[in-house]
């Protein structure tokens, strides 16, 4: 690979494989989204197969057809940068990919009639539970993305999923990422800029159950119906 001094990918020799081991590491910030681009285009343009490794999941989600993630030498999970977003398998994978991180909470499960109630220290959810594994009395973490969360009327009832006292705005532009401590550790949510409550506001969060993530928590597997 030939790069000039703006840091264009000018030539790349046409081979059978390309294996790329951090490759951009060592960049500015700038740099490396431009870099990130050259090689997405070039991939595009020679359609060579092309092994990465990277530390880095933002280069994982937005230059890879597939992704195979590793923990300790093992293979978590193999999919599209969509499906291991989406869909985690495992409780690592759903900690590992995303920024901010998923909301992890530990949980234990109950059947009531013939729908589920998630219970937390000082929190009961209740669930339809189609789309998981579950049993009575299991205990399980309940997972959810940040931007998922929706912020409800009220800080509580049954469809508060987590609430608190707003500790952290960080503006992020037309979004505000807020940060609450709500008993259990620490949850996070983004929620439209014009929005947002103020530090110090009292504030309840709402999670459609579609957004949910469950995973055993001895065998840290999702429980999630396939």
């Amino acid at each position: 690979i030939q790069v000039d001094n703006a840091g264009m990918i000018e030539t790349m020799r046409e081979v059978a494989k390309v294996l790329f081991d951090e490759p951009l590491s060592n960049l500015d910030a700038k740099l490396r989204a431009h870099m990130r681009y050259e090689i997405a285009r070039l991939h595009k343009e020679l359609r060579t197969t092309s092994v990465y490794v990277t530390h880095d999941q933002m280069e994982a989600m937005t230059l890879a057809d597939r992704i195979v993630l590793l923990n300790a030498g093992k293979i978590e999970q193999v999919g599209t940068p969509q499906e291991i977003y989406q869909q985690p398998q495992s409780l690592f994978v759903a900690g590992f990919i995303g920024t901010p991180t998923m909301n992890l909470l530990e949980m234990t499960v109950a059947k009531t009639g013939e729908s589920w109630v998630l219970s937390g220290e000082g929190c009961t959810f209740p669930i339809v539970g189609d789309g998981f594994s579950l049993h009575d009395g299991q205990k399980v973490v309940l997972g959810f993305r940040p931007s998922k969360l929706k912020i409800s009327d009220t800080t509580s009832g049954a469809d508060v999923i987590a609430s608190g006292v707003v500790d952290m705005v960080e503006f992020h532009g037309d979004e505000i990422l807020l940060g609450i401590d709500h008993g259990r550790g620490r949850v996070t949510a983004f929620v439209d800029a014009f929005q947002a409550p103020i530090e110090g506001a009292q504030v309840g969060f709402s999670l459609d159950e579609q957004d949910m993530h469950l995973f055993d928590c001895e065998t840290e597997q999702s429980l999630r119906k396939m």
